[in-house]
């Protein structure tokens, strides 16, 4: 019995460690194909994540080429603009261009230097100033810090220039404010109304100065002579008046005119002042007494605007007739017709040095003339004949110059502020030798 008892636990012992050693296989067993299958895992997540990195590389390159395809189209969208003189669409596309492609990439900084260079060659917009109603002027003050502008809201509005903060406020007039204009000092401003009042103010508090009344129909305009001691007026009761900026009181009345004045101007020495009228004519008169000194006459129709020459010795006139003309200042003869515009000139005006007239038309231009050999002094005509000719004209007869002589008139031509030929002019362009 113990020895079937022994057999037994021996037999069962086998069995247990066979079970075991089965047991043991089948967890091998499945430990490596677990370990198979991670190894698939892990390498079709590797390949996943290639094809992911891969695709994310192609959308990324497509990207970036679709954004150089938009930036190249911006810049050329720019580069067309810039051409037809659109500057500030330029500027926009260039910097839309700017934000597409790379930072530092060539392009890119290409592009930034480009579009600084435009913004510091462009003007741009620094302030914008209202009223209540339309604004019929704006002027700078003669250091440029200030705009005065004038308004149908019946006000006229002083502000700084570079913030455009109202400094102060001109109130008083009754009706719509026609122009006005700064003392040359700046520390005053004149201004004019269909009130038929014109008013003088402090610049800096907008205080009232004087009030210039007198007038019975509309003032026109209001300007400081150039040492801002006197103010003159056109109205349209048919005159002109000259007061003293300081108190207002009248110094003359301009009567002559048999129709509405349009424009008055003093002369740079203050000692004249010209009129335009819808008579058709302009009038220099003196500024101290008020005399007449010469009548503009020729225009066809009414003259907007008359203004005198920087060193006074020609007026020049824009008429609703289509012309602009230059005068002798002196003696009121005419010395050029400009005709060119298709429709009625509202303004001329000389440059500094007098030798261009810029006039402007309803005909939608603006003309500049030059005028250098338009003479306001009587001597210089013939300067300049004899200077480009090397010939002098005298009672009829015709004599060559010698080379001293024509320097000496060259000479006196610049001595007048007239530009001469060159140096090499004698020899160059007159061809006949000239004898002594």
């Amino acid at each position: 019995m113990w020895t079937r008892v022994a057999v037994g636990g021996l037999t069962a012992t086998v069995l247990a460690i066979s079970a075991i050693a089965i047991w043991g296989e089948f967890r091998r067993r499945d430990a490596e194909i677990a370990k198979r299958d991670a190894e698939k895992t892990a390498k079709a997540f590797e390949q996943a994540s290639q094809i992911a990195s891969e695709n994310q590389k192609r959308a990324e390159k497509k990207a970036d080429e679709a954004k150089a395809n938009t930036a190249e189209v911006l810049m050329e969208a720019g580069s067309t603009a810039l051409a037809n003189g659109h500057t500030f669409d330029a500027m926009h596309r260039f910097a839309s261009a700017i934000n597409i492609l790379p930072n530092s990439s060539p392009a890119q900084v290409m592009m930034r230097q480009g579009l600084g260079f435009l913004a510091r060659e462009t003007p741009r917009l620094e302030a914008i100033v209202e009223h209540t109603d339309e604004v019929n002027i704006a002027a700078f003050s003669e250091d440029g810090t200030r705009v005065v502008t004038a308004s149908y809201d019946k006000t006229a509005r002083i502000w700084r220039a570079d913030m455009g903060i109202l400094v102060a406020e001109l109130k008083g007039h009754m009706d719509s404010v026609n122009t006005a204009a700064f003392s040359g000092d700046g520390s005053r401003v004149v201004t004019a109304s269909y009130d038929k009042t014109a008013r003088i103010w402090r610049a800096d508090t907008g205080a009232l100065v004087a009030e210039l009344k007198g007038h019975k129909g509309v003032v026109n305009i209001a300007a400081f002579s150039v040492d801002g001691s006197r103010v003159v007026t056109a109205s349209g009761d048919n005159t002109a008046r000259i007061w003293r900026a300081d108190t207002g009181a009248l110094v003359a009345e301009l009567r002559g005119h048999t129709a509405e004045v349009n424009s008055a101007a003093f002369s740079g020495d203050g000692t004249r002042v010209v009129t335009a009228s819808w008579d058709k004519t302009a009038r220099i008169w003196r500024a101290d007494t008020g005399a007449l000194v010469a009548e503009l006459k020729g225009h066809t129709n009414a003259v907007f605007t008359a203004a005198f020459s920087g060193d006074g010795s020609r007026v020049v006139t824009a008429s609703n007739d289509g012309t602009a003309r230059i005068w002798r200042a002196d003696t009121g003869a005419l010395v050029a017709e400009l005709k060119g515009h298709m429709y009625l000139v509202y303004t001329a005006a000389f440059s500094g040095d007098g030798t261009r007239v810029v006039t402007a038309s309803r005909d939608w231009t603006a003309q500049i003339w030059n005028v250098e050999a338009v003479p306001g002094d009587p001597s210089v005509m013939p300067l300049w004949v004899e200077v480009l000719t090397g010939t002098e004209l005298k009672g009829g007869a015709v004599r060559s110059l010698s080379l001293e002589e024509w320097n000496q008139r060259k000479d006196d031509l610049r001595a007048k502020g007239k530009a001469a030929p060159p140096a090499d002019w004698f020899t160059r362009a007159i061809v006949k030798t000239p004898t002594r």
